[in-house]
């Protein structure tokens, strides 16, 4: 009877073992990193792009999320764009397919891989496929708050909780507004530029917080370099490596000749002029006024 015990014992040891093997299987087979790309030439790809890599490394399949899909021939495609106002979706595709489009576009692209425990692997991967699924993969795209890069990072908040220190305290302690941080991104794309200020008007002026800075991938880039994983044994930095994937030397942009700055300069000094010479002559230029007012 002692025997039985004894075997039963054994028996449930050894199943216990291999299902908590089996378990960590599961999150050691995962390598999770963030794709960090650089601006493109394209009003929609002037912000610079984030993706979330997946390698299994069991299989060798080598995936990329991302929530930076639209369709290129919804109706108003830019005004859509620069009023916040266009649906996106999370796609996946080859890490190979998604290489060469940067790599024909000559966009640089840097890899952050992420220090994740098992359980937190296997769980942001099953989070992404049940966001992939049909029924979930839409979203209605906001140019600060909900886009590309920031949820990537809300979905890593989801599955670390609070144990993720994003160390925010560390940021440069410069106060940037939203126009001030677009304009970094698109001030040699002028006429882009004045088409984003006419849609998103006031709230362009508001103080953008250091969280709120991640809604451009280069911001986001450098907060996962800060951040750290607390309370999940000895504290650690989220990332565990970094490399530079493409490298390009940035590209020369220029105002071009016709622009919104020179154009507006033209009308202000052909007003200027006009009334002078209107007032020096006591004559009125009716015809003038009522464009310039009815304009």
């Amino acid at each position: 009877m002692k025997l039985k015990k004894k075997l039963f014992f054994y028996l449930i040891l050894g199943w216990l073992f291999l299902f908590v093997g089996n378990l960590q299987g599961v999150g050691q087979q995962y390598r999770v990193s963030l794709l960090t790309c650089d601006p493109g030439e394209e009003i929609y790809s002037s912000f610079g792009h984030s993706a979330i890599r997946v390698v299994n490394l069991e299989t060798g399949r080598d995936q990329v999320y991302n929530y930076g899909t639209f369709d290129f021939r919804a109706p108003n495609f830019v005004l859509k764009f620069a009023g916040g106002r266009l649906d996106y979706f999370l796609s996946v595709s080859t890490f190979d397919r998604f290489l060469a489009e940067y790599n024909y576009f000559q966009r640089s692209m840097r890899e952050l891989e992420l220090d994740l425990n098992q359980q937190q692997k296997a769980a942001l991967v099953e989070f992404l496929e049940i966001n992939y699924l049909p029924q979930n993969r839409n979203y209605r795209y906001d140019f600060f708050y909900d886009n590309c890069g920031t949820r990537i990072r809300d979905v890593l908040e989801n599955i670390v909780g609070d144990q993720l220190v994003w160390h925010d305290e560390e940021q440069e302690p410069i106060e940037k507004t939203f126009r001030q941080l677009i304009d970094e991104k698109v001030f040699y794309m002028p006429w882009s530029d004045l088409g984003i200020d006419l849609a998103l008007g006031s709230r362009l002026d508001v103080d953008a917080t250091p969280r709120e800075e991640q809604f451009l991938p280069d911001y986001m880039e450098q907060a996962f370099s800060r951040a750290e994983i607390q309370g999940d044994g000895p504290t650690r930095p989220l990332v565990k490596n970094e490399r530079v994937i493409l490298d390009f030397a940035p590209k020369e942009n220029s105002l071009g000749l016709l622009n919104p700055y020179l154009l507006f300069w033209i009308i202000a000094i052909l007003f200027t002029a006009t009334t002078f010479i209107g007032f020096k002559k006591k004559k009125l230029f009716i015809g003038f006024d009522l464009v310039f007012l009815e304009s």
